[in-house]
């Protein structure tokens, strides 16, 4: 049987990142933890701001062997796909 996991992150004020969009105040150990679980996934579902983020500041989508998901309320399609 198939398991699904959530990886969740979201701090008090409903931001992950600082103003300036980046994750230095996150720990070393939640990082790798988090790069572990991406790897271990055989699909990933995300929001579009997740993958927005990703996709600008690491200069592309790093996940392209996996099936990807991205959830958005707007009216607005990534890939034709």
């Amino acid at each position: 049987m198939e398991q699904i996991k959530a990886h969740i992150a979201v701090s008090l004020d409903g931001h992950t990142a600082t103003p300036d969009y980046e994750l230095d105040w996150m720990p070393r150990e939640v990082k790798e933890l988090a790069a572990r679980e991406h790897a271990a996934a055989s699909c990933l579902l995300m929001g579009a701001n997740t993958y927005n983020y990703i996709f600008e500041h690491w200069g592309g989508w790093p996940h392209k062997s996996k099936r990807s998901f991205v959830v958005s309320h707007y009216d607005t399609n990534v890939t034709p796909d």
